[in-house]
């Protein structure tokens, strides 16, 4: 899914000329690359299928991907080889209004184990909510690498493909552009053993 249209980077790097179509198609789909690499997520709506999760004795998970609809599947692991259990409802399991933590209602808490609970669930943004601080991060950081590039081409990897030109923003973002995206950055807790 792009999410950073060919029509706001013209906008973002005043390019008027219709003939660069292809050019900024290029440079839209590097800002859009380059701020998922910093991100560590994908933006677009994906289902994440038996995704498995320490159980931490509280009644809540922290989702690996974020922002999450309701859960399809909650299993527990029951401690013989590939033996799940399917708990249900469905309905007892939240998501908070983030999106980044499954809530248990009735508060039963996530027994403690090592990757003891799997998850099939849907998380990411529909087209065109993908939050306007992450599009405005993406433009600004391309349009940084945009002034530098004829310069210099520090920063930016070019490799020819079938007669295309990719492109590929390496150098890391500058303090206005991390302010805008780092509220949306994935930081992964460091893994939990609970014995």
């Amino acid at each position: 899914m792009a999410w950073l249209t060919v029509n706001e980077v013209r906008e973002r790097l005043r390019i008027d000329d219709v003939g660069r179509q292809d050019e900024l198609q290029r440079l839209a789909s590097a800002a859009q690359d380059a701020a998922e690499r910093y991100l560590d997520r994908v933006m677009e709506t994906q289902t994440y299928t038996d995704e498995l999760y320490d159980g931490t004795g509280e009644t809540w998970l922290l989702l690996n991907e974020w922002p999450a609809a309701v859960p399809t599947k909650v299993e527990w692991y029951l401690g013989y080889p590939d033996q799940w259990q399917l708990m249900t409802p469905l309905t007892d399991y939240l998501v908070e209004p983030k999106g980044k933590r499954l809530l248990v209602s009735r508060n039963y808490p996530f027994s403690c184990g090592d990757l003891n609970w799997r998850l099939t669930y849907t998380a990411g943004y529909a087209a065109g909510a993908v939050p306007s601080s992450i599009v405005e991060g993406a433009k600004l950081w391309l349009a940084e690498w945009y002034r530098r590039m004829d310069k210099q081409l520090e920063g930016v990897t070019q490799v020819n493909l079938n007669n295309q030109t990719l492109l590929t923003i390496t150098d890391g973002p500058s303090k206005a552009v991390r302010q805008l995206l780092d509220p949306y950055r994935r930081h992964p807790a460091a893994p939990m053993s609970v014995r």
